[in-house]
């Protein structure tokens, strides 16, 4: 069974950002998180749809 729940670390790494990027992103508002004592949890469902929601579907045409 595949993990749910993962910690800034992972989902850091599976954005390809920093862990600190991630955290201030969770205190900010912008991602989805869980608070449990001190510790922020991301709900990976929640992670995923977030950034399906951040696609962008505009592509600039650079060629005439």
């Amino acid at each position: 069974m595949e993990r749910r729940f993962y910690n800034a670390k992972d989902i850091a790494s599976y954005l390809g950002v920093s862990e600190d990027a991630v955290r201030k992103w969770a205190l900010r508002g912008y991602i989805p998180f869980i608070k449990l004592g001190k510790s922020l949890r991301f709900d990976m469902i929640k992670v995923e749809a977030w950034l399906k929601n951040k696609e962008c579907s505009y592509v600039r045409n650079t060629f005439s």
